[in-house]
Parts: structure tokens; sequence; C-alpha cells
């Protein structure tokens, strides 16, 4: 699983210190979309134009699993009467916080493990990747991978599109096939309103972005 911010890290919107790369949308589109890539699960974890501009689900796809989950696993409640464990879920639209966007999409695919007992966990164990300009270390201790979009970009193109995280499930960019970062990319870096609205298609025959099913997972979830 790879969440992206959007506003300073994606090309549509690229980091204002000149000589920092922003992560081309094409990369985004590839790893989301392409049959290569199947093995990926691509979200929007910044600002929600990201799931138009890159068709990719976000938090409002991620908000409306979780209730579905709750609403059928209530031995998971854990904030009382509360049908949620992440604040912020009960305002209109929902909006976690940063961290717990990513908790909450990460506790729909399995939670991460920093370590494995066996090589055979270890392949097995999902990947959680994050490509944020926001400094995110501090969730490496729960399992998180954390890139700062102009190294993510760095170490992409140094192993020839195959960074470390992303060798356990055998995907790589195929840097040569797909265009760089466009300086005549949409750039909206004075907009940096964040909303919860989900993805609306704005040509009729377009795709929808890929939806996912929550994972089924029992004793689990997260406690706080």
């Amino acid at each position: 699983m790879i969440c992206f911010d959007r506003d300073r890290t994606v090309s549509v919107n690229p980091p204002p210190r000149s000589g920092d790369p922003a992560v081309p949308l094409a990369w985004i589109k590839y790893l989301a979309h392409d049959e290569r890539a199947t093995a990926v699960d691509v979200w929007a974890t910044g600002n929600q134009q990201l799931c138009e501009e890159a068709m990719i689900p976000g938090t409002a796809e991620a908000v409306a699993y979780w209730n579905q989950y709750v609403a059928t696993h209530t031995d998971h409640r854990t904030n009382g009467d509360s049908t949620t464990a992440y604040p912020g879920l009960d305002r209109e639209p929902p909006r976690p916080c940063r961290r717990d966007r990513l908790r909450l999409i990460a506790d729909l695919h399995g939670q991460p493990q920093k370590q494995a007992a066996t090589d055979t966990e270890q392949a097995q164990r999902p990947v959680f990747v994050v490509v944020d300009d926001v400094e995110l270390k501090d969730l490496s201790a729960e399992g998180f991978e954390h890139f700062l979009p102009w190294m993510f970009c760095a170490l992409t193109e140094d192993n020839d599109g195959q960074p470390n995280v992303f060798e356990a499930v055998d995907v790589s960019l195929p840097l040569a096939e797909l265009p760089a970062a466009d300086d005549n990319e949409p750039n909206g870096r004075e907009s940096f309103v964040y909303t919860n609205e989900p993805y609306t298609a704005t040509d009729d025959a377009a795709e929808p972005p890929p939806y996912y099913e929550p994972a089924r997972r029992e004793g689990t979830h997260r406690r706080r």
C-alpha cells in the first residue's frame, strides 16, 4: 500500500524549493492502474483533488469502508459508545488528522508490522509506504515507511524504478516509458484546501477508481 500526499509532493503541485523534484503524476497513475502493478494499492491522503487527478480512492472512501467494517464488528468500538476509534470521523464531512488518515487506511488492509518473526512472514506482511512533504518518520515505529517526495524520486531513479520497498511485491516503475514531471501540468500550489469529497468523474467515459473491500481481520484493531 502506498499513500500519496498532493500539495508540495506531486507534480501537479510541486515543492516550492527549486531543485526539489516532485513525484510525477504519471508514476502514481501507473502504480494505481497498470496491470503490472496490481500488487500495489494506491491512496490519496492529502488534498483530495488527487483522487480525481489520479483516479484513486481517498479519505471519503476509507471512512465509508471503515464505517461499514465497524457496523458489523462491534467488538472494535474502542471509544466507549462511539462507533469509531479515530477522532474527526464524527465531523461532517469526516476529517481525521493526517496520521490517523494513514492509520485508518492501514487498518483496512491489515496493520503494518515493524518486524516479522520469520522470513515467510516478512515476505507476506503488507508494506505501508507514505510519500509526503511533511516529516512523518515517527510513524516508522508503527511500521510505516515514510519518504519525502524528493527522496522518493531519487531512490526510485537511482534503483532503475524499484526502490527497496517495492521489492517485496516485485513491482518497478518503467521510467523510460513514463513521462517525467511536466512543468505544464496544472499547478494549484496556491490552493491548499483539504476536502473529503469522494472522487466524481468529470468524463462520462472515464473508468471509476479502484475501491477496496475492508480487510476482514479479527482481533487486530489498534487500540488507544
